[in-house]
């Protein structure tokens, strides 16, 4: 007996909603422990609704739709329709992703704009959006560094060269212990090199304390964290988190410098960092995206990183605003 219904937030969902993930995306697992901490840090304040799909008490697929935290505009929702491979081709995908776009278009707030994303090895997603009407807007590089291969005595000599810019390194660990104001300088420097990372859509700066949050999130790996610092300011980034599924990989999360301290070598030196860190720690893989035209992205292939299937990000535009109503990313910062 088939049968559709709301996610019901019990440990068999979770569970069984990170087996399918795992199964469709193993280069990007999941844990339900730590989707259980993403959602208990969610801004209650945008919509968001997942559905489960089960075939004689088996849930074999799921969908999840909602609204954007950080690229908010009103209208715009994120739709993901995902099926286990041994349910794949017997019309479940179709049925949820009916059943969620009927369920954004009974919204008071219709969709205007519609985003989902698809790895490009995985040619049955990218057909199943192409078909309804996504189009390809941008791809994002993924790629990822074997530690164990990483060319010590050619990037080794990188090291140094945030001090011989008169800088110093502090790791995220350190900042956090010894500055009060660690927090509010973080939020500051991760917000100005977010508006050089090219972005399908504009993005929207997340209320502090709600950013903050992400430092209690089990990913959070502090002394992966490096920092370029000029006297009190804090001028330079390069920072990972945690694989909960896998302890052998780290995930490469924001680089980059502030315009008046770049093509110093600073930006590499930051990511020489990162290896070692990883190589002190046991971990074997740094895996990594940019936007495929990303000048980071041609750093991380000089530091050796390797080419991996791509991520295709895609957008349907379904409707428009109605005459007066915000639009963009200043509609929600409040």
């Amino acid at each position: 007996m088939r049968h559709l219904r709301e996610f019901d937030n019990s440990d068999r969902d979770y569970t069984r909603l990170v087996e399918i993930h795992n199964a469709v995306l193993p280069e990007w697992p999941l844990t339900a422990e730590g989707l259980k901490v993403d959602d208990g840090m969610r801004e209650k304040r945008f919509f968001r609704q997942r559905y489960m799909w089960e075939e004689d008490g088996e849930i074999v697929a799921y969908a999840s739709v909602g609204e954007s935290a950080g690229s908010y505009e009103p209208g715009k929702y994120f739709v993901y329709v995902v099926v286990h491979p041994e349910w794949q081709r017997r019309g479940i995908g179709t049925r949820l992703y009916d059943h969620v776009t009927g369920v954004l278009e009974a919204r008071d707030l219709k969709p205007v704009k519609l985003v989902s994303d698809a790895m490009e090895d995985r040619e049955d997603a990218l057909r199943f959006l192409e078909k309804r009407g996504y189009e390809r807007i941008q791809r994002q590089e993924v790629s990822r560094l074997d530690v164990d291969a990483f060319d010590w005595d050619t990037f080794s000599p990188k090291l140094g060269s945030v001090e011989r810019a008169g800088l110093t390194v502090r790791t995220g660990d350190w900042l956090l212990e010894n500055d009060p104001d660690a927090k509010t300088k973080l939020y500051d420097l991760v917000w100005a090199i977010l508006q050089d990372v090219p972005m399908p859509d504009p993005l929207t700066r997340r209320p502090f304390d709600e950013w903050i949050k992400q430092f209690e999130h089990p990913a959070f790996l502090g002394a992966s964290w490096f920092i370029a610092v000029d006297g009190d300011d804090y001028v330079g980034m390069s920072s990972t988190w945690k694989c909960l599924a896998s302890a052998e990989r780290l995930y490469q999360g924001l680089t980059g410098v502030l315009k008046p301290y770049r093509r110093k070598g600073i930006a590499t030196d930051l990511k020489v960092r990162v290896s070692e860190f990883a190589r002190d720690h046991g971990v074997r893989y740094i895996i990594t995206d940019n936007e495929e035209n990303n000048p980071m992205y041609g750093i991380n292939v000089q530091l050796g990183f390797e080419k991996m299937p791509g991520e295709v990000i895609y957008r349907k535009m379904v409707g428009a605003p109605e005459a007066g109503e915000p639009v963009g990313a200043e509609a929600r910062n409040d």
